[in-house]
């Protein structure tokens, strides 16, 4: 027995390693540099994690899965591997052996020795002070990243980055500022050479008085813009105010926004006075009535640049730039510079692949592929279009539900696209676009100028990324869509930029130079003498309007409970013919104003009929009655205020009306009753949820706990409405419903309309609508501009996010209405 038992302790250790769980390479392999990004004066090192040391084979491989290093670890594995003499290229090293899995990614770009252009088009949201923070169960990284991901943006050649701030977080209270990692983050970036375009879209509780969102204490408005300009001038070069208003993080009326807007863009002026400003980010397209309401109210004299988000397929680019094009010239500022500070692709679809930090997954090669091809032919395509400046999403890490954003992974290495982005901007990032030559069917070839007067040309094959619309997308990763095509040439060789940089030589003979284009975009240097048959023309115009305005001096209005503001943000509803307004001129200037306000398109008592004096940094509020004057119809009408102070006009205080109600009163409508019967719900909740009918309020009725630390946790309850039984959207106006809610207000409520019958995802249409409270009220949810295919509804969520861990919110009195 004894002998029986030495003999299976001998081959225990065998046993074991060979049942053990494969060891990911990423866990054992340290890269010297932390992030892996190596410029050419470089030599790449590494070391195994003491846990791992031990005798092991290495394998490098490039972008093409070529071997072109290997052997035995250094010293049996406690030595450091240094690599020499690798030229630029995308690369991976792993461990070899049956008990070893997965790859950890490296590359080499070249080195910049003066900095970045300052005019060129290719930036990136790095939003490094909102995602590189320290993550404790981030095994491979738990530290602060913000240095790294600053690093990775200079080794790119990237010059401006776009990043985050929060106005509560470090103004907790008027007197009280703590910049916490904000401005800190931004100095990391700035003392490497990049500058940085920031913004923030929430506002701490004491500058807000009334709004749910936006400050109304414009003065408040006004200092913190500043203080914040002032503090990180030298660093933060680009100042925004809000993000993706038009659609979301407000739910003030657009003429709100453009209040608060005035306010911040004279405090980011003051604090900084050579910084870029910008409204904030509009992300619908088409281009929403809301818009059109800032841009009314007089916005455009307040900002330099106009701001645009965009996440469409890259077939649609032509169609949203001219756009967005289109509606600058129509708002007054025909030439206006276009900046799209955010650009993503939706391609790659959901992650797919298992990350090393438990419950996130990544994208797999395939889907990394398919991100690299995108980055290049996005920033191309866009400069193409007139943009000026074009900040990919997104440089740091960032996984959003199933969507694994980002250049660089978890732990801080680089990923594929991100060699990628340093190619493009190291080969083009200081040559001028001047356009797009002849070339086949399928192949795109631009034309740029460099610096010493040869030309580079930027080829690719289209693929089915380039041509298909998201809801048509589907990837064929392993068709390169290879196409040839020639250029006229003088005899000899040229070199050629792959993707990530690899490069190779061609050979001209008999002033013909064949090449071949593929899905993933390649760089020809060292042209001359070719012209671009469709040549590149900027958009022209002025840029800035010619109207000289009192500035400092801004109208504002706070309206009673008789308006309405609509869930489209771009109108009030009246449900009465008159209604009391207070208006407010604000002075934010460090002298008295002195002037007059008029009121056109309505009726109006109360308001002064001489000269008004505002002291300065103040507000004076003039309450007023107001009966707006309709259309015939006894639908439309618009409250236009404006005025003139020391002499000079005011940008002036429009606020559409729309009775709403009247409207609606003569369209058909529909009661959906089967909302009333729980098993038509399906529980959708981040917590614990119960639904059942409660006949005592004749409602649907849904409680829910959750489990969750703080007033900002996770705390999300969307239960699912599938329609069916003749129940339709097609040709919906609204849908008008009562709700109530206890025992708090949420954080914010949403209604969406969904394309399919996914639990919690799938395409889908968000509309958010005002919160409701303790007391029965109604809502009505206007599919105005917002669900332009209303019939491709097959399920409702009506919901709200709260603030606390046990609540309850009932349901009644479902109707649809549609138009006649």
């Amino acid at each position: 027995m004894k002998r029986n038992l030495l003999s299976l302790l001998a081959v225990l250790p065998l046993f074991t390693a060979v049942c053990s769980e494969p060891i990911d390479s990423g866990d054992a392999i340290v890269i010297g540099n932390t992030t892996g990004i190596y410029l050419e004066s470089e030599s790449p090192s590494f070391s195994l994690r003491k846990n791992y040391v031990k005798p092991v084979r290495y394998r490098i491989l490039d972008s093409r899965n070529t071997p072109v290093r290997s052997g035995e670890w250094p010293e049996a594995g406690r030595g450091v591997l240094t690599v020499d003499s690798l030229p630029r290229d995308f690369y991976t090293i792993r461990l070899e052996g049956s008990n070893y899995t997965g790859a950890v990614p490296f590359g080499i770009v070249p080195e910049r020795k003066k900095a970045p252009n300052p005019d060129m088009i290719f930036a990136a949201d790095s939003a490094q002070s909102w995602l590189a923070g320290a993550q404790l169960r981030n095994s491979r990284h738990p530290g602060p990243g913000f240095h790294l991901a600053a690093e990775a943006a200079r080794r790119a050649g990237i010059g401006w980055v776009r990043d985050r701030l929060s106005w509560p977080g470090v103004n907790p209270t008027p007197d009280k500022i703590v910049w916490r990692q904000y401005i800190p983050s931004a100095w990391e970036l700035g003392k490497r050479g990049v500058k940085v375009c920031t913004f923030y879209s929430s506002a701490p509780a004491w500058a807000k008085r009334k709004n749910r969102d936006l400050p109304d204490d414009l003065a408040a408005t006004y200092r913190f813009a500043r203080i914040a300009a002032e503090r990180g001038r030298g660093s933060i070069e680009g100042w925004e105010f809000w993000n993706e208003e038009d659609v979301a993080n407000t739910m003030e009326g657009a003429w709100d926004y453009a209040a608060a807007l005035k306010a911040a863009m004279l405090g980011y002026r003051a604090g900084n006075p050579k910084a870029v400003l910008l409204h904030g980010s509009f992300s619908a397209f088409p281009v929403r009535n809301y818009s059109r309401v800032v841009m009314k109210n007089g916005a455009i004299h307040y900002f330099d640049v106009a701001n645009f988000h965009v996440y469409a397929p890259l077939c649609d680019y032509a169609k949203r730039i001219n756009g967005f094009h289109r509606f600058l010239a129509e708002s007054g500022i025909p030439g206006k510079a276009i900046w799209v500070t955010e650009n993503g692709t939706l391609a790659p679809g959901l992650a797919q692949k298992k990350s090393y930090i438990p419950n996130i997954l990544c994208y797999s090669p395939e889907q990394e592929n398919l991100v690299a091809e995108f980055v290049p032919k996005s920033q191309i395509l866009m400069q193409s279009l007139g943009v000026s400046r074009n900040f990919f999403f997104v440089l740091s890490p960032y996984t959003e539900g199933a969507r694994d954003w980002g250049l660089l992974n978890r732990d801080f290495t680089a990923r594929p696209a991100y060699y990628a982005f340093a190619t493009l901007v190291h080969t083009l990032g200081d040559a001028t676009l001047q356009g797009e030559l002849s070339a086949p069917a399928g192949v795109r070839a631009w034309l740029y100028r460099q610096p010493d007067g040869t030309q580079t040309v930027a080829f690719w094959s289209e693929s089915e990324l380039d041509t298909k619309p998201y809801d048509q997308f589907h990837p064929h990763p392993e068709n390169r869509y290879e196409r040839q095509f020639q250029l006229p040439a003088a005899d000899g060789s040229y070199l050629v930029r792959a993707l990530y940089g690899a490069a190779s030589r061609v050979a001209a003979k008999q002033g013909c130079l064949k090449l071949t284009a593929s899905r993933y975009p390649a760089y020809l240097t060292g042209m001359t003498g070719l012209v671009p048959a469709k040549p590149f023309r900027k958009p022209a115009g002025t840029g800035v309007p010619k109207t000289t305005i009192r500035k400092h001096v801004i109208l504002r209005a706070d309206l009673s409970s008789e308006f309405t503001v609509s869930n489209t943000r771009d109108s009030v509803d009246m449900k009465q013919d008159s209604g009391r307004v207070t208006l407010q001129i604000w002075n934010l200037s460090n002298q008295p104003e002195t002037g007059m306000v008029t009121l056109g398109g309505a009726r109006c008592s109360g308001l002064p009929t001489s000269p008004v004096t505002v002291a300065p940094m103040s507000c004076l509020e003039i309450p007023l009655t107001v009966t707006p004057q309709l259309d015939a119809a006894g639908i439309n009408g618009e409250l236009h205020f404006e005025g003139s102070f020391s002499g000079e006009k005011i940008s002036p205080l429009i606020i559409p009306v729309h009775r709403y109600e009247r409207k609606l009163s003569r369209f058909p409508s529909r009661e959906f009753t089967g909302i009333l019967e729980p098993k038509r719900w399906r529980a959708n909740s981040s917590g614990a949820m119960e639904i059942r009918f409660d006949p005592a309020e004749k409602a649907i009725r849904f409680d829910w706990k959750f489990t969750v630390h703080g007033d900002r946790g996770d705390r999300w309850v969307y239960p699912e409405y599938i329609l069916r039984g003749g129940e339709t959207l097609r040709n919906a106006a609204a849908v008008v419903f009562e709700i109530k809610t206890t025992p708090s207000i949420p954080r914010e409520a949403v209604f969406m309309a969904v394309n399919d019958w996914t639990r919690q995802h799938g395409k889908t249409t968000y509309i958010w609508y005002h919160n409701p409270g303790p007391e029965w009220e109604t809502r009505r949810v206007s599919f105005d501009e917002i669900l332009p295919e209303p019939e491709k509804a097959k399920m409702i969520r009506i919901g709200l996010n709260p603030l606390v861990n046990q609540q309850t919110f009932w349901i009644r009195n479902l109707r649809v209405i549609y138009h006649p």
